[in-house]
């Protein structure tokens, strides 16, 4: 396959990799530390940038980019772990709105968000690991989603209940209802507690089940790609750090074993590129099927989550003790990889997905 960038994406991946150059660890460090958790100033020139509206159409305020030019995006982001929530809200949350809201609801939501006046942040899980922590009450919520990606910070909640899609105001929300914590990969989450509180079905209401697998299998190859760029950097950290460190007068590379499992990283990375680029090709393609498309990305995903460790892993010890400290960046690209690898269904969910397909074959039973 022809995995080249066109022009206007070559460009499109140049501009955004001089916004976030200045991204390197203690930066990131200094970010994180305190709420929201992300750099508001960085949000807002990327919204003049206009990524924060790439995958929504003209008529939404948006750029109508496509799957590509999403996945350009969150590489970069993958590459110097930037922790603004480009996939979070744009990708999931606003994917949702642009999917099923009104064109009311979209006109208002996604000028904001594609503006960077308004953050939005997808509810789905209930604290147990579900989707069923929230119960509707004619016009009402109650109940606990957590965690929320940047639930915290989140101006407007999108909230899975009971297979339907409601859109929560953070200002209907009871004084201390959201609980904002840092995550251990340096992001920030959020329980959030519903109490009889107000909220407007997304569109015109009903099932929306369907459409949320959708959209979260879109997100789910953005943080393939996410994952990626952060797997070219932990490379990259690993292979220039054998070419300079020395150990017994000599170069690290010198070494026969380092060397072959330097390689072995180079491996990893290579079939994930191609199997998430894959997956990419399959959502942009108009003739693929839904259930094609989310196939596509359950098998992103499955090898992200194993190419994820075995590049993590290898980096840190690869570097030996400074691979360890806080101050240098493999440690954190390691626990991004294994933070996206638990987002949308870890490996092992994936697998389950998947085998459940094989059950249309008629050879297999399906799985309990």
């Amino acid at each position: 396959m022809d995995f080249t960038l066109d022009g206007e994406q070559t460009a499109l991946r140049d501009a955004v990799r001089g916004l976030l150059k200045g991204y390197d660890a203690e930066h990131r460090r200094e970010v994180v530390a305190q709420d929201p958790g992300f750099d508001e100033s960085m949000w807002g020139k990327l919204a003049e940038m206009g990524v924060l509206g790439l995958p929504f159409t003209e008529d939404d305020g948006g750029m109508g980019a496509g799957p590509a030019e999403v996945s350009v995006v969150a590489e970069e982001f993958g590459r110097v772990i930037a922790p603004e929530p480009f996939v979070d809200a744009v990708v999931l949350a606003g994917g949702l709105i642009a999917a099923r809201g009104s064109e009311e609801q979209r006109k208002e939501l996604l000028d904001g968000l594609s503006s960077g006046e308004l953050v939005p942040a997808f509810a789905w899980s209930d604290p147990t690991g579900g989707e069923a922590g929230v119960t509707v009450d004619g016009g009402t919520l109650t109940g606990v989603k957590e965690p929320v990606l940047n639930g915290g910070r989140a101006d407007v909640l999108v909230v899975f209940a009971e297979g339907q899609l409601f859109l929560v105001d953070a200002k209907d929300l009871a004084e201390g209802a959201r609980t904002s914590y840092p995550t251990f990969d340096g992001g920030r989450a959020a329980r959030v507690a519903f109490d009889k509180t107000p909220a407007t079905p997304l569109g015109e209401g009903g099932d929306a089940t369907e459409a949320t697998k959708d959209v979260v299998a879109a997100a789910t190859v953005a943080y393939c790609h996410e994952a990626l760029g952060a797997m070219d950097s932990a490379l990259k950290l690993t292979t220039e750090y054998l070419t300079t460190r020395k150990q017994f007068d000599v170069t690290l590379n010198r070494f026969q074993a380092l060397t072959f499992r330097a390689a072995d990283m180079y491996t990893s990375v290579e079939l994930t590129r191609s199997i998430v680029y894959w997956a990419t090709m399959v959502l942009a393609d108009e003739g693929s099927s839904a259930e094609k498309k989310r196939e596509a990305a359950a098998r992103a995903k499955l090898q992200v989550s194993r190419a994820g460790r075995h590049v993590g892993q290898e980096a840190i010890q690869m570097h030996g003790g400074i691979g360890m400290t806080a101050e240098y960046a493999v440690g954190h690209l390691t626990a991004r990889l294994t933070a996206i690898d638990h987002l949308l269904g870890d490996g092992r969910q994936q697998v389950r997905n998947l085998s459940r397909r094989l059950t249309s074959y008629g050879v297999v039973e399906p799985l309990p």
